[in-house]
């Protein structure tokens, strides 16, 4: 992907993205950052298991989602890869501390996500500890998808 970007005029930014909560990234969350014409994009490091997307964090800390979960496939210049559905991308939010920053970032991904799929990876223990269910730090953030999900709802009515 590196190379296709480059070849598209795409720089690397060695700058840590300023849109990922810096709590991510103090956890392991790694990510190679590019930019042109003042357009980022960062490219976040997994690892793909038969069965699930792991993003490895610090202190035997994973973040793991099912691919029938999160299975999308995307083109971007012609190449295909897997990532991320919108609903996926939601989980991270309540990590923004910036209120002003989480709330756009939600106001642009709703659009794009369905609730009952929300709601599978909300039931679902996301956060391993060695390997092992980690269900309190599933649960805690759970809790912060549905305190978020409730104020975007106050906010649109």
């Amino acid at each position: 992907m590196d190379n296709e970007l480059e070849k598209r005029g795409y720089k690397s930014f060695l700058q840590k993205d300023e849109d990922i909560p810096s709590l991510l990234f103090f956890l392991g969350f790694r990510t190679e950052n590019f930019i042109k014409d003042d357009i980022k994009l960062s490219l976040f490091y997994v690892s793909f298991d038969k069965k699930y997307m792991e993003i490895p964090l610090r202190f035997g800390l994973s973040f793991r989602v099912p691919y029938g979960l999160i299975d999308k496939n995307y083109k971007f210049y012609g190449k295909e890869f897997k990532g991320l559905i919108p609903e996926a991308a939601l989980f991270v939010l309540p990590l923004v501390k910036d209120k002003t920053k989480r709330k756009k970032d939600i106001d642009a991904l709703l659009p794009f996500c369905n609730p009952g799929i929300i709601q599978k990876i909300r039931d679902v223990d996301t956060f391993f500890w060695f390997g092992k269910r980690a269900p309190l730090i599933s649960a805690i953030l759970a809790s912060r998808i549905d305190k978020i999900l409730f104020e975007s709802q106050k906010i649109s009515k």
